[in-house]
């Protein structure tokens, strides 16, 4: 399984980063080869990726979490934020299918949509906490993943998921049932890699 990387930002940045703050984060530099007043050339800062997990996958070591897009972030900030950050070198966008009923992964399909920039990001999701009240839409069958998987997929306005994640262990559901929902969609190319969240050390390595 991928295991999405756990970076802090630059010393003297705070850890959650919203609307205006991120805009100002990402907006300091100037065009490249622009000179300051004393004549000094700005250089274009690099960022150095890392593999996602034992993946080939080439990933930003900030990941841009999408939780709040939807509520209390508006929809005009939650993009601006995704633009910024892309332009940054941030190439890691996260969400879920729970977060704000699904309006955050509508909102990062849009912006990525908007953007032109879905081939350069490895969007990462997650499923199996409730999303309604019935019990139904929940859990790590087969039954709901397929169904989730679609719908995410809908939301996010993409042919597949980069990293599909269990957002959290399901005792109702044998491992084995997931895991073979799981490689099914990767099979079928609707998701690249599987991963899990929220799960501690002897789950993920029973």
């Amino acid at each position: 399984m991928a295991t999405p990387c756990r970076a802090q930002l630059p010393q003297g940045v705070a850890s959650t980063l919203t609307g205006a703050k991120m805009e100002r984060f990402f907006s300091w530099r100037p065009a490249y080869g622009a000179t300051n007043p004393a004549g000094t050339q700005h250089k274009e800062p690099s960022v150095t990726y890392r593999n996602l997990g034992r993946t080939g996958v080439q990933v930003s070591p900030i990941c841009l979490g999408a939780m709040n897009f939807g509520g209390p972030t508006s929809d005009e900030d939650s993009v601006r934020i995704v633009d910024a950050a892309v332009d940054g070198g941030i190439n890691f966008v996260g969400t879920a299918n729970v977060y704000n009923a699904g309006e955050s992964e509508r909102i990062v399909g849009q912006a990525l949509k908007q953007n032109g920039r879905r081939d350069q990001v490895v969007l990462a999701t997650k499923f199996g906490l409730p999303m309604d009240d019935t019990g139904t839409l929940r859990g790590a069958s087969r039954r709901y993943i397929m169904h989730a998987v679609d719908a995410s997929l809908k939301r996010l306005r993409t042919d597949w998921i980069d990293l599909y994640q269990l957002h959290r262990s399901d005792d109702r559901t044998p491992i084995e049932e997931t895991l073979r929902a799981l490689d099914e969609l990767v099979r079928h190319g609707k998701v690249r890699y599987i991963g899990c969240s929220n799960l501690s050390v002897e789950q993920v390595i029973a």
